[in-house]
């Protein structure tokens, strides 16, 4: 026997009864089937990045986890956990930031066709650091939404060159990160 509860962003179903004291979970994105513990048992986000807290602890601490390996790889939290008290009788929203990112492995040559040589430093078009060089010209950026212009610097901070590279259009969900090559010019 589940529940249902109305709410200002709308219909939300519960697998659990709703009690008296209860709450609402919510993702910054739509993403559904996100695990998430609460007092009352496991729930799942729906396809608005919603989930009902069924009870709440009254005058008590309770805890909302998000599970993170329930999360589509290409999403990150920037807090899984949420802590709230709640009066007997009240309704309380519980807010999730997630991220959505575009992992990135790069492979990347020099126009001669060698590696690039590993420890140069990749930073983006304002000079912020991003990552080192690895073995083979392996160059891994953590969210190429947030970095599409590289280049590589020296030690001194002085550019070396830009690295271009193309990705598809649409990004894989499942793979924690996409592989491309890239060439430094």
């Amino acid at each position: 026997m589940g529940g249902i509860a109305l709410h200002r962003h709308g219909v939300t179903f519960s697998p659990y009864p709703v009690k008296e004291t209860f709450g609402i979970a919510r993702l910054s994105e739509p993403e559904s089937g996100i695990e998430l513990s609460t007092p009352d048992g496991t729930v799942w986000t729906d396809r608005w990045g919603q989930a009902v807290v069924p009870g709440l602890r009254e005058w008590q601490k309770s805890q909302i986890v998000i599970n993170a390996n329930s999360l589509p790889q290409g999403m990150d939290l920037s807090n899984g956990i949420q802590t709230l008290s709640a009066a007997y009788g009240s309704f309380s929203q519980v807010d999730f930031r997630v991220l959505q990112t575009r992992r990135v492995m790069l492979d990347v040559k020099k126009p001669n066709g060698e590696w690039l040589t590993r420890g140069l430093s990749v930073v983006d078009k304002d000079s912020n650091y991003i990552v080192s060089v690895m073995d083979n010209g392996s160059v891994f950026i953590p969210d190429a939404t947030d970095s599409p212009e590289l280049f590589v610097v020296d030690d001194s901070r002085v550019r070396i060159c830009q690295i271009h590279y193309a990705l598809s259009e649409e990004k894989n969900k499942e793979a924690y990160y996409e592989k491309a090559q890239g060439v430094c010019k």
